[in-house]
């Protein structure tokens, strides 16, 4: 699990470090820059998978042209995207990220474990590499020069026949340098990649799904097993009715959050092309049918998706969710944080959740440590900061709720022009 995170130069961020818990909700005015955030890591999230190419972060990053990519608060400011994390183990990994000849390219820094202290320096491998490898060119240059000599080849041959021979030698050196040069980045990255995928980053994925997606259920997607918008969830459940019953019975049990749910299930008479699920109201008569996702309403759909999200084995262990309050009622959506506060330690599951919603702030337990809040703001030159509200802050003696103290300004993030 992945306790501390470290982004420079990203979007509105200039500097900013952000310790998680298990469920972590940020909140924060419009454009403060939450969804930055999210995507600097889903950003080093492809960096550490070697994914960098403008067709795989075009579909997971709003804006992608380099120009925008990096913040721009000075002139002094840095070229390069530097990203950090923290494991829960305390290794601690620091790469960079530069956009040249068309490219995003990934620079490893180093490995450090932060308990003994014993670090691996990426980039001090590849200069001593470089210097020895200079040392050898030297040498055989030198070693060129002493057989030319000896064989007093310079009368027998010419001059230039000798630069030839000389530049075949040392142009042959450096081809085989930049080979072994290429290798070795690719071994210390590897150690990186591995890392990643120890910590679940590798399939990072900010998730936002769209009613279409989710009542349409012919939508599929390249990410599996679930889109970031809601594709796929039909095949989903039905693999998990088939293979795995014991998930997709939690899942329907989560369900039961909505007073009115009675269950639904995978019918068992679909022809190959149809795809929908039975849902059945507990206030409709037991001889009608069931109905299926189309006639569901809004709130249903978007709780099926979370709990699947939340249940599943097959979906990512570390992921976001911009705007967990969408087509959920306050009082459903406070209960439904303390839901998926419990199903994410079941489930070994790290999650990110933005909200503008005041009432999802309820459903948080502040003395849980794996539960934490964060207030996204802007800085007086725009840069995006944030803040961890460790305890719910005491206001004139009077017990407040959070999404009380969140309206009325306690905690900020809110917008400062009204």
């Amino acid at each position: 699990m992945i306790q501390k995170i470290q982004i420079q130069n990203f979007k509105s961020i200039q500097k900013l470090d952000l310790e998680l818990g298990q469920l972590n909700v940020f909140i924060g005015a419009n454009g403060a820059g939450k969804s930055n955030i999210l995507e600097s890591i889903t950003m080093g999230a492809a960096a550490l998978s070697g994914k960098l190419e403008q067709e795989f972060l075009g579909n997971r990053i709003r804006v992608t042209h380099p120009n925008l990519m990096t913040a721009a608060f000075d002139e002094t400011q840095k070229s390069a995207i530097e990203l950090g994390f923290t494991d829960d183990k305390n290794i601690n990994i620091q790469f960079n990220l530069n956009y040249f000849n068309k490219v995003w390219n990934f620079t490893p820094l180093y490995i450090e474990n932060l308990e003994t202290k014993q670090r691996e320096d990426s980039q001090e491998i590849l200069q001593e590499y470089k210097a020895l490898l200079n040392e050898i060119k030297k040498e055989v240059h030198e070693k060129t020069e002493a057989i030319k000599k000896e064989l007093d080849i310079k009368e027998k041959w010419g001059q230039a026949i000798i630069d030839k021979f000389l530049n075949r030698q040392i142009s042959k050196l450096e081809t085989d340098a930049r080979k072994d040069e290429e290798k070795l980045k690719s071994t210390i990255g590897s150690k990186w990649k591995s890392w990643s995928e120890q910590n679940n980053i590798d399939k990072f994925l900010i998730f936002a799904p769209e009613n279409h997606f989710l009542r349409n259920f012919n939508e599929e997607s390249q990410i599996r097993p679930i889109g970031m918008r809601g594709e796929g969830l039909f095949s989903h459940l039905m693999e998990l009715s088939r293979e795995k019953p014991a998930l997709f019975d939690k899942i329907n049990e989560q369900l039961h959050l909505l007073d009115w749910f009675d269950g639904f299930d995978m019918p068992q008479d679909l022809v190959f092309t149809e795809k929908r699920i039975q849902i059945k109201d507990s206030y409709l008569q037991r001889d009608l049918k069931y109905f299926d996702q189309r006639s569901a309403n809004e709130g249903f759909l978007y709780l099926l998706f979370y709990f699947t999200l939340f249940i599943s084995d097959e979906t990512p262990a570390f992921f976001a969710i911009d705007n967990i309050d969408n087509a959920v009622n306050p009082r459903l959506g406070r209960f439904l944080i303390k839901k998926l506060a419990v199903l994410a330690k079941e489930h070994h599951k790290q999650v990110i959740l933005t909200t503008h919603n005041p009432a999802i702030l309820d459903g948080l337990n502040l003395h849980d440590p794996t539960q934490c809040l964060f207030v996204v703001k802007r800085r007086d030159n725009g840069a995006t900061k944030i803040e961890k509200i460790k305890l719910k802050p005491a206001v004139k003696d009077k017990d407040l709720k959070l999404s009380e103290l969140w309206m009325r300004g306690y905690l900020g993030g809110l917008p400062n022009h009204f």
